[in-house]
């Protein structure tokens, strides 16, 4: 009884006087209310019953499809602008289908539904919405691997409308163009006076990882600063992050994007430049963030690289393998998963493997010297030298201000026999790495390097320098207590060299080049063998 009679009020209340007919604009107020709280679902619900009957003007259509696919009702979007009879589509709808499909990972379909177009038409319209259609055929045209094609239309996104920062920040931040280009780009763009502070942001951005561009760098940077009142700011945090990681300053880097989790969903750039500089820092942080990734973005690409970058530092190679694969089966253009799996697969001596990964990521990647360098260090690895040296002065081309390839030619040529040259790339290495001492690893290699080449050119106290500088930087190392040892042991110096020879055994007794040159210069010190010239 009790229910019939609240069905019975429910019927009153929905047939009273006033009925149901909604008076043209009646929801208007609450679509915006809800549209401002970010409630995007409510709003598209108001919004339908307001305009979504037959006949309802294209204008309202609009209106409805921008909420629905803020909404991410994806379907019912792409549903509301096949109602429309008028062909070819207004630019904006183009747009919104487009954004439906890439949203759906329907590529072929995303390309079609943004051609569907009147060139006049798109050009006229608003510039927003004609930067956005290129930007939305470039998305596409690079999960479609064709970066070239890509990277024009981004470029012609800019060029159309030169406030669209997300298409110039993909051109660098994919490497899809050079320093080079991304400068010749910003030199076309019609700027305007009062948004001269983009064109700093965009120079920042297309000289942060080049260490010999720091004095163009912080000029703009300072402009950025002194007009945009954002000084911490988390975008000019990010540049000034970049650079120090371009300079080797990796624990710097790592601090300024420590709370690089919280800002993902702005550009995966951040978290990504995040989980390199901790990797290269060796950093503990990788455990928290891998996990908090994991928590907070499930199955995703940049969740199953970080927990792989944790596994590849732990020396975990099967689990990182694991985890990496996912990534790039996840997406196939993730440029930095290809990387580092190759880092994986040669650990496990899978050379061939390894270097079909840094492939994949030189073509997803062209503007990038990475996975030129790791080929060419494969390369080394399998002894092909020649193809080692191709690929390692391809990488010094493309990024002249890196000192790894050098460093890398130098290790090449002192194998080799050739001990000028490869003096000529370790003093060119340390010019470069000097004044980003953080870098220790390659900073005390190249160190070792230039001692070697020294010694064996007997200039003694050159090399007891540099391994002294080395030492410095690492006491611990035992590697250059050995050379140190060796070259006392050029000099004369019997009884020196062999403290250091001692003090190299200590904790690595398996250390048989050492052990072979203790017992040799014990022999020597009883006059059993005679002393080098």
């Amino acid at each position: 009884m009790g229910r019939k009679s609240v069905i019975s009020n429910l019927s009153v209340a929905g047939n009273g006087a006033g009925g149901l007919k909604l008076k043209p604009g009646q929801m208007d107020d609450s679509v915006e209310a809800y549209s401002r709280l970010g409630l995007y679902s409510t709003a598209s619900f108001f919004a339908e019953a307001q305009y979504g009957g037959p006949g309802c003007p294209e204008d309202e259509i609009l209106k409805l499809a921008r909420l629905s696919l803020k909404a991410k009702d994806v379907k019912y979007t792409l549903y509301l602008i096949e109602r429309l009879d008028r062909r070819p589509l207004k630019p904006e709808f183009r747009l919104i289908a487009g954004q439906c499909y890439l949203h759906d990972k329907d590529y072929d379909q995303c390309l079609s539904s943004v051609l569907e177009e009147s060139p006049q038409d798109e050009i006229s319209a608003e510039k927003s919405i004609s930067s956005g259609i290129c930007v939305i055929r470039a998305s596409a045209l690079e999960a479609l691997e064709n970066t070239s094609s890509a990277a024009n239309w981004y470029k012609e996104a800019v060029k159309r409308d030169y406030r669209c920062v997300q298409a110039f920040e993909r051109l660098v931040t994919a490497a899809l163009i050079n320093q080079e280009d991304a400068l010749s780009l910003i030199k076309q763009l019609d700027i305007q006076q009062n948004d001269a502070w983009i064109q700093s942001y965009y120079v920042c951005f297309s000289v942060a990882s080049d260490p010999s561009k720091s004095d163009m760098f912080e000029e703009n940077l300072r402009i950025l600063r002194d007009n945009c009142g954002h000084s911490g700011g988390p975008w000019l945090r990010y540049l000034t992050a970049r650079h120090a990681f371009a300079q080797h300053k990796y624990r710097s880097c790592m601090k300024m994007t420590s709370d690089a989790i919280h800002l993902v969903e702005r550009g995966e750039h951040w978290i990504l430049l995040h989980l390199a500089a901790t990797f290269e820092a060796s950093g503990s942080d990788l455990f928290s963030v891998s996990h908090r990734l994991e928590d907070q973005f499930p199955q995703t690409k940049i969740s199953f690289l970080a927990i792989g970058y944790y596994y590849l530092q732990n020396k975990q190679e099967d689990k990182a393998k694991r985890y990496l694969q996912k990534a790039t089966a996840f997406d196939p253009q993730f440029g930095p998963a290809w990387i580092a799996l190759g880092h994986v697969l040669s650990v496990q001596d899978d050379s061939d493997g390894a270097l079909a990964a840094y492939r994949t990521a030189a073509r997803l990647m062209p503007a990038s010297h990475l996975p030129l360098i790791y080929s060419g260090m494969e390369y080394a690895r399998l002894n092909l030298i020649s193809h080692a040296i191709k690929y390692l002065s391809m990488a010094r081309e493309i990024a002249a201000w890196d000192p790894t390839p050098l460093y890398e030619l130098g290790v090449l040529s002192y194998q080799a026999g050739d001990l000028e040259t490869a003096g000529t790339y370790f003093h060119k290495a340390l010019e470069e790495l000097k004044p980003c001492a953080e870098d220790e690893d390659l900073l005390v290699a190249t160190y070792l390097g230039l001692g070697h080449v020294l010694r064996r050119q007997r200039s003694y106290s050159k090399a007891r320098e540099m391994y002294l500088n080395a030492q410095a930087l690492n006491p611990t190392c035992q590697t250059t207590t050995a050379a140190l040892a060796m070259t006392y042991h050029g000099e004369g110096n019997v009884s020196k060299a062999v403290v250091f020879y001692h003090q190299s055994l200590r904790g690595k007794l398996n250390m048989t080049t050492t052990v072979q040159m203790l017992v040799e210069s014990a022999l020597k010190e009883v006059n059993l063998l005679p002393l080098e010239a």
